[in-house]
Protein backbone atom coordinates (compact mmCIF):
# COMPACT_ATOMS: atom_id res chain seq x y z
CA UNK A 1 0.00 0.00 0.00
CA UNK A 2 1.43 3.39 -1.03
CA UNK A 3 0.32 6.45 0.94
CA UNK A 4 1.37 9.95 -0.14
CA UNK A 5 1.45 12.68 2.50
CA UNK A 6 1.71 16.46 2.68
CA UNK A 7 3.39 18.34 5.54
CA UNK A 8 2.87 21.82 6.94
CA UNK A 9 4.80 22.43 10.18
CA UNK A 10 5.11 25.74 12.05
CA UNK A 11 7.09 26.50 15.23
CA UNK A 12 7.38 29.88 16.96
CA UNK A 13 9.84 29.88 19.86
CA UNK A 14 10.57 32.94 22.01
CA UNK A 15 13.26 32.13 24.57
CA UNK A 16 13.34 33.90 27.91
CA UNK A 17 16.05 36.48 28.51
CA UNK A 18 18.53 35.59 31.24
CA UNK A 19 21.64 36.79 33.05
CA UNK A 20 24.61 34.54 33.68
CA UNK A 21 26.12 34.36 37.16
CA UNK A 22 29.48 33.37 38.60
CA UNK A 23 31.85 35.40 36.40
CA UNK A 24 31.46 38.85 37.96
CA UNK A 25 31.61 41.64 35.38
CA UNK A 26 32.13 39.06 32.61
CA UNK A 27 28.61 37.66 33.14
CA UNK A 28 26.37 38.15 30.13
CA UNK A 29 22.86 39.53 29.82
CA UNK A 30 21.30 37.48 27.00
CA UNK A 31 18.19 38.53 25.12
CA UNK A 32 17.08 35.73 22.80
CA UNK A 33 15.56 36.33 19.38
CA UNK A 34 12.29 34.70 18.39
CA UNK A 35 12.82 31.67 16.17
CA UNK A 36 10.32 30.74 13.48
CA UNK A 37 10.23 27.55 11.46
CA UNK A 38 7.65 27.05 8.73
CA UNK A 39 8.19 23.84 6.80
CA UNK A 40 6.26 22.61 3.78
CA UNK A 41 6.90 19.22 2.31
CA UNK A 42 5.67 15.84 1.29
CA UNK A 43 6.57 12.23 1.05
CA UNK A 44 5.37 8.71 0.56
CA UNK A 45 4.95 5.64 2.78
CA UNK A 46 5.04 2.08 1.49
CA UNK A 47 3.50 -0.49 3.82
CA UNK A 48 2.63 -4.15 3.76
CA UNK A 49 0.34 -6.37 5.84
CA UNK A 50 1.67 -9.91 6.18
CA UNK A 51 -0.69 -12.38 7.88
CA UNK A 52 0.89 -15.39 9.55
CA UNK A 53 -0.69 -18.86 9.85
CA UNK A 54 -1.16 -18.43 13.63
CA UNK A 55 -3.28 -15.27 13.13
CA UNK A 56 -0.55 -12.79 14.03
CA UNK A 57 0.27 -9.94 11.66
CA UNK A 58 3.55 -8.28 10.64
CA UNK A 59 3.38 -4.77 9.17
CA UNK A 60 6.66 -3.44 7.71
CA UNK A 61 6.76 0.15 6.44
CA UNK A 62 9.27 2.32 4.55
CA UNK A 63 9.08 6.13 4.49
CA UNK A 64 10.74 8.91 2.51
CA UNK A 65 10.03 12.62 2.71
CA UNK A 66 11.32 16.08 1.89
CA UNK A 67 10.56 19.44 3.49
CA UNK A 68 11.69 23.03 2.95
CA UNK A 69 11.77 25.76 5.61
CA UNK A 70 10.27 28.98 4.26
CA UNK A 71 11.07 31.02 7.41
CA UNK A 72 14.44 32.41 8.50
CA UNK A 73 15.56 29.83 11.06
CA UNK A 74 18.91 31.43 11.90
CA UNK A 75 19.34 32.14 15.60
CA UNK A 76 20.84 35.45 16.71
CA UNK A 77 20.97 36.66 20.32
CA UNK A 78 21.76 40.14 21.61
CA UNK A 79 24.13 40.11 24.58
CA UNK A 80 25.97 42.57 26.80
CA UNK A 81 28.39 42.27 29.71
CA UNK A 82 26.96 42.86 33.19
CA UNK A 83 30.06 44.97 33.96
CA UNK A 84 29.18 47.46 31.21
CA UNK A 85 29.95 48.18 27.59
CA UNK A 86 27.96 47.99 24.41
CA UNK A 87 25.79 45.12 23.31
CA UNK A 88 26.84 42.69 20.59
CA UNK A 89 25.25 39.93 18.51
CA UNK A 90 25.95 36.22 18.90
CA UNK A 91 25.04 34.19 15.83
CA UNK A 92 23.90 30.59 16.05
CA UNK A 93 24.66 27.95 13.47
CA UNK A 94 23.41 28.57 9.94
CA UNK A 95 20.73 26.02 9.20
CA UNK A 96 19.94 24.46 5.87
CA UNK A 97 16.40 25.04 4.65
CA UNK A 98 16.05 21.61 3.00
CA UNK A 99 15.53 18.40 4.98
CA UNK A 100 15.29 14.77 3.81
CA UNK A 101 13.72 12.08 5.99
CA UNK A 102 14.18 8.33 5.56
CA UNK A 103 12.45 5.88 7.88
CA UNK A 104 11.42 2.31 8.46
CA UNK A 105 9.27 0.52 10.98
CA UNK A 106 8.15 -2.99 11.82
CA UNK A 107 4.98 -3.72 13.76
CA UNK A 108 4.06 -7.17 15.09
CA UNK A 109 0.47 -7.80 16.23
CA UNK A 110 0.11 -11.00 18.24
CA UNK A 111 -3.02 -13.07 18.76
CA UNK A 112 -2.73 -12.34 22.52
CA UNK A 113 -3.58 -8.58 22.35
CA UNK A 114 0.08 -7.53 22.25
CA UNK A 115 1.52 -5.16 19.65
CA UNK A 116 5.26 -4.60 19.37
CA UNK A 117 6.71 -1.83 17.22
CA UNK A 118 10.25 -0.89 16.27
CA UNK A 119 10.85 2.29 14.26
CA UNK A 120 13.85 4.24 12.97
CA UNK A 121 14.05 7.66 11.26
CA UNK A 122 17.03 9.46 9.77
CA UNK A 123 16.83 13.20 9.05
CA UNK A 124 19.47 14.86 6.90
CA UNK A 125 20.25 18.53 6.33
CA UNK A 126 23.47 20.07 5.08
CA UNK A 127 25.96 19.67 8.00
CA UNK A 128 23.31 18.07 10.24
CA UNK A 129 21.95 14.58 10.83
CA UNK A 130 19.43 13.21 13.30
CA UNK A 131 18.75 9.58 14.25
CA UNK A 132 15.56 8.64 16.07
CA UNK A 133 14.57 5.20 17.27
CA UNK A 134 11.47 3.87 19.00
CA UNK A 135 10.66 0.57 20.66
CA UNK A 136 7.10 0.19 21.89
CA UNK A 137 4.96 -2.57 23.39
CA UNK A 138 1.18 -2.21 23.79
CA UNK A 139 -1.30 -4.51 25.46
CA UNK A 140 -5.02 -4.17 24.73
CA UNK A 141 -7.30 -5.26 27.55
Amino acid sequence: MLTPNVLAHWVNFKPDSYTETGAGGADLNVSGKTLNVFELGGGVKAGWVLKNEDGSVIEPQLRVGYSYNLADANVQDTTSFVGGGGSFLVNGANQSRSKVNLGASLKYLTTQNWTMTGSYDFDWKDSYTSNTGLLRADYRF
